[in-house]
């Protein structure tokens, strides 16, 4: 199986994410019981764009492995992107907090899970959390500064929103600059 593994990433190095895809499927024909490549599966899936590949494997992720944080905390975060989906995307975060407290990523992902159902307050305390825990995530402060903002609390947002563009390779940036434009 690890022959299998090592061609895939081979594969992914390369940027050929199909025969990544068609390695990691002929090793779990031979042992469907492999949580960590249909986690592996999942992530090229997600990455491709294949959001209904991506939670089928996730979900198989976790029917194998109960305990797999990081297909909890992506399926929740898949699942958040919908926003009818926010329960689902809910318990599966939540689930991911218990697993892995300290996680950061984990913690910011179930913060903005509150965020965009509207429970600024619960977004706020779990995104101080996961700011003290990867206090140089700019997606997290980000996401710590418009909690800030919902919650009325404008210079503190603004002050967050300001250390997320301080990083170069913040994804949000342009959207950052137009609400600190409107902040002004």
């Amino acid at each position: 199986m690890l022959a299998y593994d090592h061609l895939a990433a081979i594969y992914l190095e390369e940027k050929r994410a199909k025969e990544a895809i068609k390695t990691y499927q002929k090793a779990l024909k031979i042992n469907p019981n492999m949580p960590a490549f249909h986690l592996k599966l999942a992530m090229i899936y997600e990455k491709e764009g294949d959001k209904k590949k991506a939670i089928s494997e996730y979900k198989q992720t976790i029917s194998k492995d109960p305990n797999a944080v990081l297909a909890y905390n992506n399926l929740a975060y898949l699942y958040s992107e919908e926003k009818n989906e926010l329960d689902k995307a809910l318990s599966f975060a939540k689930r991911a907090k218990k697993l892995a407290e300290k996680s950061g990523a984990v913690t910011d992902t179930l913060g903005w899970i509150y965020y965009q159902r509207g429970e600024y307050d619960k977004a706020l305390e779990a995104l101080k959390e996961a700011r003290n825990l990867e206090p140089n995530d700019p997606m997290i402060t980000y996401h710590l500064g418009l909690a800030y903002l919902k919650n009325k609390m404008k210079p503190e947002g603004k002050k967050e929103i300001l250390e997320a563009l301080k990083n170069p390779n913040f994804p949000e940036a342009e959207e950052a600059k137009k609400m600190i434009k409107e902040l002004k």
